[in-house]
């Protein structure tokens, strides 16, 4: 868990692409959390469910989207 959170929770959102060997960061995830999942589809990066503090209880039935810049 993120040791800088009282919940070990994160609210940073970042994509590596191997092609060039880069991490983009993205705006900040609305609600942080922990153990999320993270699908790509086209140029969108989903982020769905997860949980309000690290451990696992209580799902987060939640989905947000970034597009890159």
């Amino acid at each position: 868990g993120n040791k800088a959170s009282p919940l070990g929770i994160y609210n940073e959102v970042e994509a590596y692409n191997p092609a060039k060997n880069v991490w983009t960061s993205f705006e900040p995830m609305t609600h942080p959390r922990h153990s999320v999942s993270v699908a790509t589809v086209g140029s969108r990066i989903y982020l769905s469910g997860g949980v309000p503090h690290a451990g696992g209880a209580g799902v987060i039935s939640l989905l947000e989207a970034f597009e890159p810049r």
